[in-house]
């Protein structure tokens, strides 16, 4: 019997221990990319001031909008919830717990592993 990708994901993520990766873009567009920040900061020609210009712009374009996502976590009531990254979190992190429900507990314990490399909330406010 010949397996369709789909079924040959279901089955590793059913059967498997999992660990999944989300990169410094999953958050986009809600936090813009940071593009060449770590050149920029680096560049020996750029002085102490312009390191600071730098670092309040990191701050605009990749962590300010976490107060709208702790404000969702708090509250449970803010201007996201229509927002699309923050829906395709939450269907990530359903459809995780919905694969951990397929599992034998008595063969492969119903847990996972979710790593993220961004400064944001996102996984914290998507379920």
């Amino acid at each position: 019997m010949v397996l369709s990708k789909m079924e040959k994901i279901q089955s590793v993520l059913a059967e498997k221990r999992t660990t999944f990766l989300l990169g410094a873009g999953a958050s986009v567009p809600f936090f813009s990319s940071l593009g060449k920040i770590e050149e920029y900061l680096s560049n020996q020609k750029l002085d102490e001031s312009g390191k600071s210009l730098v670092m309040v712009i990191f701050y605009y374009i990749a962590i300010k909008n976490n107060d709208l996502l702790i404000k969702h976590i708090l509250e449970d009531k803010s201007e996201l919830k229509d927002d699309k990254v923050l829906f395709q979190y939450s269907r990530f992190v359903y459809n995780v717990i919905e694969f951990l429900k397929l599992r034998n507990s008595r063969v492969s314990p119903r847990r996972t592993n979710i790593f993220t490399t961004n400064y944001d909330l996102f996984l914290e406010a998507g379920y």
